[in-house]
C-alpha cells in the first residue's frame, strides 16, 4: 500500500569557490576572496567570473577554495574585505592537500590557505550561524571580529601565526586576535579553546569580548567567564 515518507526541510546551499589569491574584484582571472564574499552578501553571482555551484543562494552559502599549484597559498589584504552579512561557512580545509586535525592530544592540520590581513580584520555582522575554519591568519590587529552574530564558529584556524602554525607575523601588526561584540556566550566558549592553543605556540594572542551591561547583573555567569581565563603570564589582567 502506497505511503507518505515525511522528508528532512532542505537547506538551499550555494558554493562559491575562489581560485585566485589576488585581492581584487577584476574579470577574467578567477574568483577572488572579495569577489566570493560579495557574492554571497550580495545573494548573487558578482562578475562573470563567480558561478556559484549547487543550489541558488539561500540562508546557508558556502566558501570553498581550488588555487592551482601546490604548497601554501597566501592572500595579501590591500584593503578591508566586506563584511560578512549573510550566513556563510568559509572552509579552508577544502583547498586540496588541507586536512582538519585529527589529534586528540596534539595538532596534525594541514593549513593551505593564510591571509596576510596587513592590519586589517575579517568581520562578521549579524552574519548568524556563519562559520571560518582551515585558515592562517596573521599580521592583523583583530584578525576576526564577531559583530552581533550569534552562534559564529570560528575553529580550525591558526590566529597570528603563518600556516605552519608555528612562524608568527613579521609585521608589528600581529596582535590577534579575536574580537566579540554582543555575541552568543556559547561561541565564547570556543574562543577561549582556541585561544589557549594559540598562547602555547605563540605567547601574544589576545581575546576582546565587549559584553552588554545586563551579563554583569548575574555574578553566576560573571564567575563562569572569569575561570575560563587560563592561568598564563600572556592574559595580563
Amino acid at each position: 500500500r502506497a505511503c507518505a515518507e515525511v522528508l528532512e526541510p532542505r537547506r538551499l546551499l550555494a558554493i562559491v569557490t575562489v581560485t585566485n589569491a589576488e585581492d581584487n574584484v577584476t574579470e577574467g582571472d578567477g574568483v577572488t576572496l572579495r569577489e566570493a564574499i560579495q557574492s554571497i552578501n550580495a545573494g548573487t553571482d558578482l562578475n562573470a567570473d563567480v558561478v556559484a555551484t549547487g543550489d541558488p543562494y539561500g540562508t546557508n552559502d558556502a566558501i570553498h577554495f581550488n588555487m592551482p599549484g601546490t604548497g601554501v597559498h597566501t592572500i595579501f589584504l590591500g584593503s578591508d574585505l566586506p563584511s560578512i552579512l549573510a550566513t556563510v561557512a568559509i572552509d579552508g580545509y577544502t583547498q586540496p592537500g588541507a586536512a582538519p586535525n585529527t589529534l586528540a592530544d596534539g595538532n596534525d592540520a594541514v593549513v593551505l590557505i593564510e591571509i596576510d590581513a596587513n592590519a586589517r580584520t575579517i568581520v562578521f555582522s549579524g552574519a548568524d550561524n556563519s562559520s571560518l575554519r582551515g585558515l592562517a591568519i596573521y599580521d592583523a590587529l583583530d584578525a576576526v571580529q564577531i559583530s552581533q552574530a550569534d552562534n559564529v564558529v570560528i575553529a580550525g584556524n591558526y590566529i597570528g601565526l603563518r600556516a605552519d602554525g608555528v612562524t608568527g607575523g613579521s609585521s608589528e601588526h600581529n596582535l590577534g586576535g579575536i574580537d566579540v561584540f554582543q555575541s552568543s556566550d556559547g561561541r565564547i566558549g570556543r574562543v577561549f579553546q582556541d585561544w589557549r592553543y594559540l598562547v602555547a605556540k605563540s605567547g601574544s594572542i589576545h581575546i576582546s569580548i565587549n559584553l552588554p551591561l545586563a551579563f554583569f547583573t548575574d555574578a553566576n555567569a560573571v564567575e563562569v567567564l572569569r575561570m575560563q581565563f587560563p592561568n598564563h603570564p600572556a592574559f595580563d589582567g
